[in-house]
């Protein structure tokens, strides 16, 4: 039986279970739906969106990103930079408290980053490589000196979620990836995995404290299963809805539906040590051989915009002179014999829980390939085994992934996507990658950024799809405000009239 079929079949039982839980109108708690669990609540070693997403609500980032892209104090009260870009200084709160009342400190931020700093297994020491050193140079002071200039590093510390160290050494990192303990908004009370997240409010909170005291988070990995969740009232607010049922689920009025351009881009990836898949004009074959109109116009009813490069217009750098590659099944063919491909199955892995019909688009996609003599192996995966492959390059001939920088800028893609990855390929990215890094003139970073989309484009590094549009449904007496990043603030949803 499929992992999305006992999704569905787990969903079904929660809800025959819960028949006699309070109806949604009356209930006091949220009951969240996301497409997967996470693997872990310790922060210093994950960097998926979904647990990123969940992590904004438990712990103090120094830094926030705002719907617009603007970024803002957070954990630090306000920041500064050097004139060369590579020294940062922030200045830290002094009212951040855990649950328990025990403080967050200046301390602590060094601590974090010396943590992921020192820890090579950590996927996190990617998003920290400019860091030289860290160091508090006054109680409520933290200064950092990069190896480089990095005009974007206030951006960067957005990703970082502090951990305050007596708690972690106390409880051990396996009790703290279990149960984890930030000065968020929420604190976890319980986590039952693949099956539920129970928040509480932290009531030492230092910012406005949530109108939602309790909250329940369930991994539904089945679009339809969370759509049908919504509409019974068993759940009150889901992520990624069935493009297919959002129309109709408007249509009825039972629930409130919120569609946002994201900051993802649906794309193609290649396993560039592959000799076929890793060849240029075999990659620029696959790139030529997709029908993106009717992907986006069809399949998914409108909810993505065709795209031609791996950043979406809300992020930082995007350049609206670069179009999608259009269709062109004669030069895919053409391209194909070049290359020297001679029709072996290529492997081409998709997640079957995270994005809108990504079963639908993997099995057109396979059709668009077969169609111009491209043969594949359609593997079909949960995200999280997806992410892990994805995270550690170890994903053979195709895949499909999607990519959306939470900070909404630049830096953060080019890195995953071009320095760790397609640079190997095809070094000419990375000059470039350093100088939109090393500048803080917009204009000159746009410039830089441009130059690695186009070859990006030229080279076929990738074959970017769509920018997704995020769907979300919620009920009728919930107020919730939709974000680009895919980010759901618990601490300001709340019930209406509440």
């Amino acid at each position: 039986m499929g992992a999305m079929r006992w999704a569905v079949l787990a969903f079904l039982t929660v809800l025959a279970a819960s028949g006699s839980e309070t109806s949604a109108a009356d209930r006091d708690y949220l009951v969240v739906a996301r497409p997967s669990d996470i693997k872990t609540l310790d922060p210093t070693v994950e960097t998926s969106d979904i647990a990123s997403s969940l992590y904004k609500s438990l712990y103090d980032q120094l830094t926030q990103t705002g719907t617009d892209g603007s970024i803002a104090p957070k954990l630090a009260t306000s920041f500064s930079a050097s004139e060369d870009a590579k020294t940062w200084t922030f200045k830290i709160r002094g009212d951040a408290k855990l649950p328990d009342g025990s403080a967050l400190t200046a301390d602590d931020v060094v601590w974090t980053y010396r943590t992921i700093l020192g820890d090579a297994t950590s996927p996190m020491k990617a998003f920290v490589a400019q860091v030289d050193t860290v160091e508090k140079t006054a109680p409520d002071t933290v200064v950092f000196h990069l190896n480089t200039a990095f005009g974007a590093f206030d951006r960067q510390v957005s990703l970082i979620s502090v951990v305050q160290q007596k708690s972690f050494e106390t409880m051990g990192r396996a009790a703290f990836a279990q149960k984890g303990v930030g000065s968020g908004p929420y604190q976890v009370v319980n986590w039952v995995r693949d099956s539920q997240i129970e928040l509480a409010a932290n009531p030492h909170y230092w910012g406005k404290a949530p109108s939602i005291k309790k909250i329940i988070i369930r991994p539904v990995e089945s679009e339809s299963a969370r759509l049908n969740g919504l509409r019974s009232g068993e759940l009150d607010l889901a992520q990624t809805l069935p493009p297919a049922g959002v129309a109709a689920a408007e249509a009825e009025g039972v629930i409130k539906v919120a569609k946002v351009p994201s900051n993802r881009v649906i794309y193609l990836g290649f396993n560039y040590d592959d000799a076929m898949v890793g060849n240029v004009k075999f990659r620029q074959a696959v790139d030529a051989s997709i029908d993106r109109n009717a992907l986006t116009a069809r399949l998914l009813r409108g909810l993505g915009k065709p795209e031609g490069e791996m950043l979406a217009p809300v992020t930082f750098g995007y350049d609206p002179s670069i179009k999608p590659t259009p269709l062109d099944a004669a030069k895919a063919k053409k391209l194909l014999q070049e290359a020297g491909y001679a029709g072996q199955k290529v492997p081409f892995h998709y997640a079957t829980n995270r994005w809108p019909f990504a079963a639908e688009v993997a099995q057109a996609i396979g059709n668009y390939l077969k169609a111009v003599g491209i043969e594949v192996e359609l593997v079909g995966v949960d995200y999280t085994t997806l992410f892990t492959l994805w995270q550690t390059n170890k994903l053979p001939g195709i895949y499909m992934f999607g990519y959306g920088p939470t900070n909404l800028d630049a830096s953060l893609p080019l890195n995953s996507l071009y320095v760790l990855r397609a640079a190997k390929a095809d070094p000419a990215y990375l000059p470039w990658v350093e100088t939109q890094r090393s500048t803080a003139d917009p204009a000159k970073r746009k410039a830089a950024i441009s130059l690695i989309l186009k070859r990006s484009q030229e080279m076929a590094a990738y074959a970017p799809l769509y920018n997704e549009f995020e769907t979300y449904g919620y009920g009728k007496n919930v107020s919730f405000t939709a974000r680009p990043d895919g980010v759901i603030p618990l601490a300001e949803v709340s019930f209406v009239g509440k």
